[in-house]
């Protein structure tokens, strides 16, 4: 039996959840972030929170690297992860966690029923702290979104 993405989500979404779907948006840079993409929940209450923030994992481990070092972030803010911690995976990759998407249940909802996925495997919890820690510590992330982490 197949659970609707409108009953499943609200009633399994944790810290650390990840969703893979398509995003066209542009970064605070203008450039464009368009593709399909892991998004992962870092709310410490996404059930009840009203913006969920989400972060990606990108392949481009140097160019991420590099923006952090060309902004001044602390390098703490991209954060490896490996086929290890999540073997779907095409190869090991990072989470820049200056860069966030906020949404809502309503859009998660949509994005799933429209060709998006559910993953169930969860990331290692050291990994899930590293990237609530990266955004908590990025300069780039605003306060607001901060709190709802803490």
């Amino acid at each position: 039996m197949e659970i609707k993405p409108n009953i499943w989500i609200p009633m399994c979404i944790e810290r650390g959840s990840v969703y893979h779907f398509h995003i066209d948006k542009v970064n605070d840079d203008g450039s464009l972030y368009s593709g399909d993409r892991f998004f992962i929940i870092l709310n410490l209450d996404p059930k009840n929170d009203k913006t969920l923030i989400t972060v990606t994992i990108t392949k481009e481990v140097d160019k991420q690297r590099k923006f952090a070092v060309y902004t001044g972030e602390d390098p703490k803010t991209i954060v490896p992860i490996s086929k290890k911690d999540f073997p779907r995976l095409s190869r090991d990759s990072v989470v820049n966690c200056n860069r966030i998407y906020p949404t809502n249940l309503r859009e998660l909802i949509e994005k799933i029923e429209n060709g998006g996925k559910i993953f169930s495997d969860k990331l290692p919890k050291i990994i899930v702290n590293a990237l609530v820690s990266g955004v908590l510590n990025s300069k780039r992330v605003l306060p607001e979104h901060k709190a709802y982490l803490a």
